[in-house]
């Protein structure tokens, strides 16, 4: 293998190692957001009963009927979370969140590992890693990113490498979002 190739292969492992970050930070988002609505819904659905059971049991049946109507309001509440929570399925979502964060993961560290080791099969290292990282963004594609999550995905990347936006020509300073169209406005 010639020099030139060598640096071009170590090019696309610096380029795919900095796609694999921003990717898993997109799914590491999504899993946060989602494990906060599942944890209100679980909240909801035991808090209001046994708010309810343990202030008539420890007050009397007087305070059942001032009880009634704030206990189903937040019942009712309850209800209208979990029924979201079904139709948009939040739960099939959080578990693909959860296997796609771990995967992208993988593939950070396994081209992370080819851009700085550079192994003698590095070539044939390329290649193979390069199918399991095709599946995987097929799998993402169906997941539904939108443009804003891109753009936080390439701020991500970018903050986390120290890099310069080629759109904006800023370096991010933290993770709050710019107006850039390419790594703000999310």
């Amino acid at each position: 293998m010639q020099l030139n190739d060598q640096s071009v292969l170590l090019k696309q492992c610096s380029d795919k190692r900095f796609q694999a970050f921003g990717t898993g930070k997109i799914f590491e988002r999504r899993v946060k957001r989602l494990e906060r609505r599942r944890n209100w819904i679980t909240y909801l659905g035991i808090a209001v009963p046994l708010l309810v059971g343990s202030l008539g049991l420890s007050f009397g049946g007087n305070w059942v009927k001032y009880l009634a109507v704030p206990a189903g309001i937040a019942a009712a509440i309850q209800l209208i979370l979990s029924l979201w929570s079904l139709v948009a399925r939040w739960d099939d979502k959080y578990v693909y969140a959860v296997s796609a964060m771990q995967a992208q993961t993988k593939l950070f560290n396994s081209w992370d590992f080819l851009a700085k080791r550079q192994p003698a099969n590095l070539e044939q290292r390329i290649d193979d890693l390069a199918a399991e990282d095709q599946r995987q963004e097929t799998s993402d594609i169906a997941q539904g990113i939108l443009p804003e999550e891109k753009r936080f995905a390439m701020r991500a990347a970018l903050y986390h490498y120290g890099l310069v936006c080629l759109a904006c020509k800023i370096q991010p300073p933290s993770m709050k979002a710019s107006k850039c169209d390419t790594c703000g406005n999310f």
